[in-house]
């Protein structure tokens, strides 16, 4: 899938998109700032301009009314997603977040989008670090149709090599190993809560 961040693509791209098959999630222009009500305003045109412009194509296969890596906000996007569902019903909705958003409980779209850029250091360099997956998918306050699914509980990582730059090799799950042994990701938001987000790109049920 190719992400057109963060902005509508030109029509020419999406042309080849088409053409090619390739799946497309198209946002609006945003990114980290959300600004006074006048801007919001023009979010809010700038997310139904977009689905009006190209709801038409195959290849668009996911809208995200929520602009990239910015703060919740529960009455702008919950707006922008009814824009979407109002115009463009047959396709899923998203989201990227990041940082502490990794445990928000407020989500109004179908898909939970997360960019993880969690990393370790073991003195001689920065390693990525994948924040363990989340149990549940708690019911979006734009959605209340949609209950709580079970995931899959946390999975084997890795932990950091201290004597060479060799690949970190398998531990046991999460669950089995203290916090003092765990490594301190760069961005880890804190301990998860009972009630979690699901894991990044997650189709809601």
């Amino acid at each position: 899938m190719v992400r057109c961040s963060h902005y509508p693509q030109a029509p020419a791209f999406l042309d080849a998109c088409d053409e090619l098959g390739l799946l497309v999630w198209e946002e609006p222009a945003g990114w980290q700032y959300l600004g006074d009500q006048a801007w919001k305003e023009l979010a809010c045109r700038d997310v139904e301009e977009m689905v009006r412009r190209d709801r038409n194509r195959p290849c668009i296969v996911i809208w995200a009314p929520r602009l990239n890596e910015t703060a919740d906000d529960t009455e702008l996007y919950t707006r922008t997603e009814k824009i979407v569902k109002d115009l463009d019903g047959s396709r899923q909705t998203a989201g990227a977040t990041h940082g502490p958003y990794y445990l928000t409980q407020d989500y109004q779209h179908d898909v939970f989008g997360y960019d993880d850029y969690t990393t370790y250091t073991d003195g001689l360099g920065r390693y990525p670090f994948l924040l363990p997956p989340a149990r549940a998918c708690p019911t979006s306050s734009a959605s209340p149709s949609r209950g709580v699914a079970a995931r899959p509980g946390p999975t084997p990582v890795a932990t950091p090599s201290t004597s060479s730059r060799s690949r970190p090799s398998p531990t046991p799950s999460l669950t089995t190993r203290s916090a003092a042994t765990r490594p301190t990701p760069a961005f880890w938001p804190g301990p998860a809560s009972t009630t979690t987000r699901p894991s990044a790109f997650t189709m809601r049920r």
